[in-house]
């Protein structure tokens, strides 16, 4: 039930998205969350690599108390350095909001992602069998978040959407109203 166009050249995707919006006069697109998301991943990050340095020099300074002189804290920077890489490899996440747009109309609603891979997906409104709307503690204050149509088959995730227990509402009506319910 869900449509998934994927290009790998940026431009294709972009144009795809620009020509639904034309061609479609009741297709809205949603403002999306670009920057805020951004400085919230990257202050979870600094805070998850401070508290690994934390933690380091407490475990540095009492382990010689423990394992007695000999301790030799080459083990230590092993047991640093593999959370420090995985925290890094969250840093690509940190740019996905600038790369998001989505567009809802009376039938469907579309979602373009990604900025190497990118892709559209496309869920008509008559197959959506639940939503879902999640926010962290960024989107609770600065009022964004995800939201996520369930349907038989898959699902599409609409992320950093703005105001999103409004999208919320208005799409659950779309959903009373439609054809067959």
């Amino acid at each position: 039930m869900i449509d998934r166009i994927l290009c790998i050249k940026g431009g294709c995707i972009n144009k795809i998205f620009n020509n639904l919006l034309l061609k479609n006069e009741n297709l809205k697109e949603q403002e999306v969350a670009r920057f805020i998301p951004i400085v919230g991943f990257m202050i979870e990050i600094i805070f998850e690599i401070i508290g690994i340095f934390v933690v380091y020099h407490i475990i540095n300074h009492l382990a010689p108390y423990i394992a007695g002189k000999d301790f030799n804290n080459n083990f230590l920077y092993s047991l640093v350095f593999f959370p420090i890489v995985t925290t890094l490899k969250k840093l690509p996440d940190t740019m996905k909001s600038v790369f998001v747009r989505i567009a809802i109309s009376e039938e469907f609603v579309i979602c373009k992602r990604g900025y190497v891979r990118k892709f559209i997906d496309k869920l008509y409104i008559k197959h959506i069998d639940n939503i879902e709307v999640r926010t962290t503690i960024w989107g609770e204050w600065f009022n964004y978040g995800t939201i996520t149509l369930y349907s038989f088959g898959g699902h599409i995730s609409l992320p950093f959407i703005k105001n999103p227990y409004s999208v919320y509402s208005n799409l659950k009506n779309k959903m009373k109203n439609r054809e067959g319910f």
